[in-house]
């Protein structure tokens, strides 16, 4: 039974000089009424995890207050002012003095752009105040706080079991907290709570082991899920090559749906093999999922992500494609559309020159209206073959229309390169679409693929010019000639 009146300050500590100058700060607390305090000095801990859940079992304290021994309080009001918190938010589990409201794709949090808090800090070799976004209110939900001071109204373990070190500790125990159903957060500080004197970092013990440890673990609670979409046709080898090429990305949280359009059992082989190691990956033979039904619409029943992508069995991603593109997305927010240059590379892997059809469309990263880029796919249709097809995308881009009946036009040309640009339309018109003039995907130019024979030029131009004047008729504002 948990004493309700009872704040205990937790601290696993190595340098006892430095942890007596914390106490002093402890002792010159305002402690309300009927309340009392306990401090507890873990020494020798394996590791700052299992110190924390030793005190958990050693401590009947409701609130607790996990600090580094270097940290030094110098809010005289400070219990005061976390208890009104808790009290008056049930729903709050734990506060910080600092954190950020989205972790980044690489799960260094102070990386962040929606960084909250303040205190005075000196890991730079200088103490200084670090004043991060203003907090208007109250306090500020985040997603996840520095682990020099973490204040506790519920006991929620600390996963020793994974991180048995001195990083990711504090994102881990904050991703649990939200797991949990709890709120954690940053109160508006005035002036700030905290000192935390903990000099230059040191990220070299373990930091990058746990840091892909912590990725691993927590991707899927932290960052949108993104659905790519492979097409599989009869060439095994391409296809395995495309599908490596996405299992590898950099980013973490990735379901992976395959439409087999083979005229034999060999992809479908060849993916239960894959399904064993990797549950991520969904698996349908083309013919039984689309039968006689729009393609798009299906495709988002059976997909979850948030942001979707679509690539056949002769493309090969960059392994960090998707961490790159989805880094733009949480920049901008009204980015509907990523798209990048493509390489060409030969049947073997080897890059291959660009052509006269075939080229980079801008030499660095160019955020575009999308009315502007519609206008050059209008254009420059052949320069963008490739780049049109395996965008990245919001899934809302396309799921209202969808849903309205406004792809209809798209369904008998569901396996044409067409069909592809008349869908980007209707995306990228709702926002701006970025190009990205680094190569982060290769097309694969071989023997059984046609794209570049000239009765396939000739072919894919007729049904241009045929889309291009639906188009303008289905979106007069499209018409690109005035």
């Amino acid at each position: 039974m948990l004493s309700p009146k009872k704040i205990a300050f937790i601290t696993c500590v190595n340098n006892e000089e430095m942890y007596e100058e914390a106490l002093l700060y402890i002792k010159n607390l305002y402690i309300p009424e009927d309340y009392t305090i306990e401090t507890l000095c873990i020494k020798n801990a394996e590791s700052i995890t299992k110190g924390y859940n030793q005190a958990i079992k050693d401590s009947d304290a409701k609130y607790k207050v996990y600090m580094h021994q270097d940290v030094f309080i110098i809010n005289k009001n400070f219990i005061v002012d976390f208890i009104d918190i808790f009290e008056t938010h049930k729903s709050i589990g734990m506060i910080g003095v600092a954190g950020t409201q989205t972790i980044p794709l690489n799960g260094i949090w102070w990386e962040s752009n929606t960084r909250y808090g303040k205190v005075y800090d000196s890991h730079s070799g200088k103490l200084e105040l670090l004043n991060f976004n203003t907090i208007e209110n109250e306090y500020e939900i985040v997603k996840a706080i520095d682990g020099l001071i973490m204040i506790t109204q519920y006991d929620i373990p600390w996963r020793e079991d994974l991180f048995d070190g001195w990083h990711f500790y504090d994102l881990s125990q904050s991703i649990e907290f939200h797991k949990g159903g709890y709120e954690v957060v940053i109160p508006k500080q005035n002036p700030p709570w905290c000192i935390h004197d903990c000099g230059i970092v040191n990220t070299k013990n373990g930091y990058e082991a746990y840091r892909d440890l912590f990725l691993n673990e927590y991707a899927k609670d932290i960052f949108p899920l993104v659905s790519v979409f492979i097409e599989a046709y009869d060439r095994v080898d391409y296809f395995k090559s495309a599908l490596d090429s996405v299992l590898n990305q950099t980013y973490k949280n990735i379901q992976i749906i395959i439409i087999d359009k083979s005229s034999n059992d060999e992809c479908k082989k060849t993916t239960q093999k894959y399904i064993e190691k990797h549950p991520n990956i969904q698996y349908y033979r083309s013919d039984v999922l689309f039968q006689n039904k729009d393609m798009l619409s299906q495709l988002l029943k059976i997909s979850s992500g948030e942001h979707l992508s679509y690539l056949k069995d002769d493309v090969i991603y960059h392994k960090d494609r998707i961490t790159i593109m989805m880094n733009y997305f949480f920049k901008y927010k009204d980015l509907q559309c990523v798209t990048s240059y493509s390489q060409l590379i030969d049947k073997n892997g080897t890059i291959l020159e660009d052509t006269h059809i075939k080229r980079k469309l801008f030499d660095n990263n160019s955020m575009l209206n999308g009315k502007f880029f519609i206008s050059l796919l209008l254009t420059k249709i052949f320069d963008l073959i490739d780049e049109i097809s395996i965008p990245l995308f919001k899934r809302k881009a396309i799921e209202n229309d969808i849903q309205k009946g406004k792809f209809g036009i798209y369904v008998a040309k569901e396996d044409q390169i067409m069909a592809n640009l008349l869908t980007i339309i209707n995306i990228i018109d709702k926002g701006k679409v970025l190009y990205i003039s680094e190569p982060l995907s290769c097309f694969r130019v071989h023997d059984i693929h046609d794209q570049r024979k000239i009765n396939t030029l000739l072919h894919e131009v007729f049904n241009y010019l045929i889309d291009k004047n639906i188009l303008i008729k289905r979106y007069p504002i499209f018409n690109c000639t005035k």
